[in-house]
């Protein structure tokens, strides 16, 4: 009798789905429009062609790595409850989705991960493996900055407090020295306000003014109550079958998180249950979100951000001067990146993003970082009198300098010093990070956390 049920169902919920056209993920460009959480291996560069330039010699290289692909943190993974829930009230309403049966299925058999807690943004497998595998195709693109002796007197490796970034760079170690060498690798003790990998830490300024400031997500806040996201969650509610008004942005949110995270755990695993709720324009629209609050928060939204990054040409220039190591390779996360971007200029569209979707913008942290980006400039010594020249590197992708006029790539270093001169001079960090208290643009909680230091 039991066995009679269990077919009669399967076959009546078969009729109800196989009218249903298939939109599954696996056919969508999504993959491209996952934001922060985007795996490295939608990014990466797999030419792994040798970086020549006739007359000139790689010398020294200084690189900045995000970590790879890590668990969510606490706040994700309380919403793993919630997600729960949906998918209770998604099978109760199962008649009423239009996913097809595929999809449908893998939502309604969809487990939560049961291995996170006390895992809170550790370094995966998947992130393990995109360390070690950029490592050597850096290696293999420049073999004479890597020989096969390692010795700590010519490589620095240094990583941010966090369990993330210390595997991250063990494992990029292992794969540029291989296993029995790196293990002599020697890393500095991590600070946990690293004033070179995690500058924007110590800076009150940036931290009250900016990261605290309400006001930086205003555009992020308005595209939540836009048209453009209301019917975002329409579609979401009726692709899933659910009652109207069930879901939350913030629902929204997590699904399309959980979406990102299940992909880049996995390179096996090309599509996520939660993945089918989301069309092609859905996943643009949560991405857009997504991009307004880091361009706001860790880009171009205020002058102060990209400049503060300053302090991290100046620890490369200070690099090359001296001459030695041959490479530091600088361990770090997200805000570290998109500050050293704006700061060089990159991806700078030539309107500020707001609320108003902007399709073809440049900033897009889908491309510029990933789990496991990167930025690199390579020293070179050119021609007879071996004049010092810079190539930068993106995701493994050569790029022009902006604001270097070389009709090269590689950027004479006579002329890279030029174009940062101001920049430099300016990179007092003690000053542009003191604060004006008579400012007034602040809100009500900063104003409670500050009372005591203000009027003691």
């Amino acid at each position: 009798m039991k066995l009679f049920i269990f077919i009669f169902f399967t076959s009546l919920f078969l009729f109800l789905v196989s009218g249903k056209k298939c939109e599954n993920v696996k056919n969508q460009n999504f993959q491209f429009h996952l934001a922060t959480k985007t795996p490295y291996r939608f990014v990466e560069n797999k030419n792994i062609t040798k970086l020549s330039f006739p007359g000139c010699k790689p010398e020294q290289i200084w690189m900045v790595i995000r970590h790879g692909t890590r668990n969510p943190g606490e706040k994700y993974i309380k919403a793993l409850n919630r997600l729960a829930q949906i998918q209770i009230q998604f099978r109760k309403n199962i008649k009423k989705s239009k996913l097809c049966f595929e999809d449908a299925n893998k939502l309604e058999q969809w487990k939560p991960p049961n291995n996170l807690l006390g895992r809170e943004k550790f370094l995966t497998s998947e992130g393990e493996k995109e360390l070690v595998e950029l490592a050597i195709r850096m290696k293999q693109r420049l073999p004479e900055l890597f020989p096969k002796t390692f010795s700590n007197l010519t490589y620095l490796f240094k990583y941010t407090k966090s369990q993330r970034t210390e595997l991250s760079a063990k494992c990029f170690a292992k794969g540029i020295f291989g296993s029995s060498e790196s293990d002599q690798v020697w890393y500095p003790i991590p600070q946990s306000k690293d004033p070179i990998l995690r500058f924007y830490k110590i800076c009150d300024k940036w931290k009250y003014d900016i990261d605290k400031n309400p006001t930086t997500v205003r555009e992020r806040k308005k595209f939540e109550e836009s048209e453009l996201i209301q019917g975002l969650m329409k579609n979401v509610t009726e692709r899933l079958g659910l009652p109207s008004k069930y879901l939350t942005f913030d629902d929204i949110f997590y699904m399309y998180s959980y979406c990102a995270f299940e992909i880049a755990w996995d390179d096996h695993n090309s599509t996520s249950a939660w993945c089918s709720a989301f069309s092609n324009s859905d996943f643009e629209i949560m991405e857009y979100a997504e991009d307004l609050e880091y361009y706001w928060v860790d880009g171009y939204g205020y002058d102060l951000t990209p400049q503060l990054a300053c302090v991290m040409i100046r620890d490369m220039l200070h690099f090359f001067d001296k001459g030695i190591p041959h490479g530091i390779f600088y361990f770090t996360h997200s805000g570290t990146l998109l500050k050293l971007l704006a700061h060089l200029g990159l991806y700078k569209d030539a309107k500020p993003l707001t609320f108003i979707m902007q399709n073809d913008r440049h900033w897009k942290v889908s491309k510029i970082d990933a789990f496991g980006s990167n930025i690199a400039f390579v020293k070179y010594s050119c021609g007879i009198l071996k004049r010092p020249h810079l190539l930068l590197l993106h995701q493994e992708q050569p790029i022009r300098i902006p604001g270097c006029s070389s009709a090269s790539i590689l950027c004479p270093l006579k002329e890279f010093l030029e174009v940062n001169k101001i920049k430099q001079e300016f990179c007092n960090f003690t000053n542009m990070c003191s604060r004006n208290i008579t400012n007034c643009d602040y809100n009500i909680k900063w104003l409670l956390e500050r009372f005591y230091t203000c009027f003691a």
